[in-house]
């Protein structure tokens, strides 16, 4: 029995479609319909059943999952046992959320450039939502967003949180000073810059003004980090934006923390990812991202 056409079998059951076990395995369509032909040829039955469009999985099929997964890690034990190379990952489709990209991904792909050569970067930059869709159709390997995700063969690993801030430009006028205290009650009436309804933050904002008895009466929600901390920069509102984000621009006099009485929270992250019985390349890279983060949590305090 052919381990690639297992290999192929436990993509397209796994991810439930030929197109995205192709993208998967950096093969043609083609390729993987022709292993999963040899294989049901070779076991004289058929794996899967198409109903309306889509791909299930045959009661052979089921049977086989797991069997087929367990002969794959075997592969892998042997590889490593036998110091034999390990067949890595051609291409690394990998997600994240906007933060990131303004925090520590440069960090991140200069790691991946220096020592995974042999693997090439599709990036995706994206807000949660859209990334936990893209990640769920199969279309990323690895996701880091704001919000774990669930499902049979998919892990989430906590990332350093993000601490957030609120900031303002400087008033007209007066001292510019890196932080400066107002109630929450008075922050609720002026116009508030934060992310789009229903993200973690800005239920945690909302959260927040409810706790203190406030109802927020201008809040918006956007959903580029580039464009909430130009309107800030201008003086259009308050944003909640991520301390590591913010502090050139406070140190340079531009925008200053505004601090109330409770802390805004921090933005949870969250590193996402199939697990790979043949590789053990896509654990190493979630190993470098935790690094990562970790070591940035470590040589950046807040403003």
């Amino acid at each position: 029995m052919n381990l690639r056409f297992l290999e192929a079998f436990y993509w397209v059951a796994k991810l439930g479609s030929v197109t995205r076990a192709a993208e998967r395995l950096s093969l043609t369509q083609a390729g993987v319909s022709s292993r999963i032909a040899s294989l049901e040829a070779d076991m004289r039955t058929n794996l899967f059943e198409r109903r309306n469009r889509r791909l299930t999985l045959s009661q052979a099929g089921v049977r086989l999952l797991p069997r087929a997964e367990r002969m794959l890690h075997m592969e892998r034990d042997i590889r490593l046992d036998l110091d034999l190379a390990d067949p890595g990952l051609p291409i690394l489709r990998l997600g994240v959320i906007e933060t990131i990209a303004h925090t520590w991904l440069l960090d991140l792909l200069d790691d991946l450039r220096r020592d995974r050569q042999d693997t090439e970067l599709e990036l995706t930059i994206e807000n949660t939502p859209l990334l936990a869709e893209q990640f769920s159709r199969g279309m990323l390997d690895i996701a880091i967003l704001a919000m774990p995700q669930a499902g049979d063969g998919i892990r989430s690993q906590a990332l350093p949180p993000l601490q957030l801030t609120f900031v303002q430009r400087p008033p007209a006028g007066e001292r510019r000073v890196p932080r400066v205290e107002v109630s929450a009650r008075e922050l609720a009436s002026r116009q508030l810059l934060t992310f789009q309804r229903g993200s973690p933050t800005q239920t945690a904002m909302m959260d927040l003004f409810r706790r203190v008895g406030a109802t927020p009466q201008h809040v918006h929600g956007v959903s580029s980090l580039s464009a909430m901390l130009r309107l800030a920069e201008k003086g259009f509102g308050v944003a909640t934006l991520p301390c590591d984000l913010v502090r050139p621009f406070v140190q340079q006099g531009l925008l200053q923390c505004v601090d109330t009485e409770e802390p805004l929270p921090s933005l949870p992250l969250f590193v996402t990812y199939r697990t790979d019985p043949v590789s053990n390349a896509i654990e190493d890279i979630v190993a470098r991202i935790l690094f990562i983060a970790r070591d940035h949590e470590r040589a950046n305090a807040s403003p």
